[in-house]
């Protein structure tokens, strides 16, 4: 709905916020705080091992806003025929990073790496 906002908040992390009023940072707090409930009650209800909630939250922001924001690049990179430049489909994105996250959360998964 609002293309230059990934754009803005990247740019506000790297200035520490500066521009940011402080409901924009509560607001911030409160997804952060949805991101910790569910993987809480994911635990309670033994489907999820115990993940540490801020890097799982960053997991999920960041690749979202790394895809939108190398957007532009990967449209040139595709152009000039530089592989892997095409992203599919938001949904299908969706899909591929609740996967990976679920996955990587769900009792019985390999954590920190182990093989």
């Amino acid at each position: 709905a609002s293309p230059p906002f990934p754009q803005i908040m990247l740019r506000e992390l790297a200035s520490g916020g500066a521009g940011l009023p402080s409901e924009a940072l509560h607001m911030m707090g409160d997804i952060m705080g949805m991101t910790r409930g569910i993987l809480e009650d994911g635990r309670a209800a033994g489907v999820f091992r115990e993940v540490n909630p801020l890097l799982a939250h960053l997991l999920i922001v960041g690749s979202a806003f790394f895809l939108t924001n190398a957007e532009r690049m990967r449209w040139r990179a595709d152009e000039l025929g530089v592989p892997p430049a095409a992203v599919p489909d938001p949904q299908e994105v969706a899909a591929v990073l609740a996967d990976l996250i679920l996955n990587g959360i769900a009792v019985g998964s390999n954590s920190g790496g182990e093989r």
